[in-house]
């Protein structure tokens, strides 16, 4: 059996599991001995509970990580802000004013900066993951709703909704 048969037959297998309703248990063993054949691309980590609930502003959008300073950054839309998390203790430990209705969000690991897409505003928010401030405002297209990070490039690309553009 070739390799595309391999991954298309663990693919179909692991399809079956959850739609019969297996156990994670069973699913995890299989996905064990997928990655140790040498066909699985990631690494895949099932838990069976939940972490602690943690309050942050009104209708949270978007989220990313900054891994070095262990914080987790959440976009709330009406309170026009940026939770931050201390990841080390599931707490908020700062709330940074964005501008109105904050969408997405992304992490810039090289200067450490995250890029908000405040649709409100037609702009882009850049925080500083140190210093939780904001260091600039980025105008861009209409109604900013998502952005993501190029590591290869170091760019960063917003959709801009109502300009039908990137």
């Amino acid at each position: 059996m070739d390799g595309y048969s391999k991954i298309s037959y663990s693919i179909d297998f692991l399809k079956y599991l959850f739609h019969n309703s297996y156990s994670m248990k069973i699913i995890f063993l299989f996905l064990l001995l997928v990655m140790s054949s040498g066909l699985a691309f990631g690494t895949f980590v099932f838990a069976d509970t939940v972490g602690p609930t943690i309050s942050v502003g009104d209708h949270p959008k978007g989220i990313a990580y900054d891994p070095v300073n262990q914080r987790m950054y959440v976009t709330n839309l009406f309170t026009f802000d940026v939770s931050v998390i201390d990841t080390t203790t599931n707490t908020v430990s700062d709330t940074i004013s964005v501008g109105k209705t904050p969408e997405g969000i992304a992490y810039d690991p090289v200067n450490q900066r995250m890029y908000v897409a405040v649709s409100g505003i037609d702009r882009v928010s850049v925080i500083d993951s140190v210093t939780n401030s904001i260091v600039t405002l980025i105008t861009v297209g209409d109604i900013p709703n998502d952005i993501a990070y190029d590591p290869v490039n170091q760019r960063m690309y917003v959709t801009n909704q109502w300009s039908d553009n990137v």
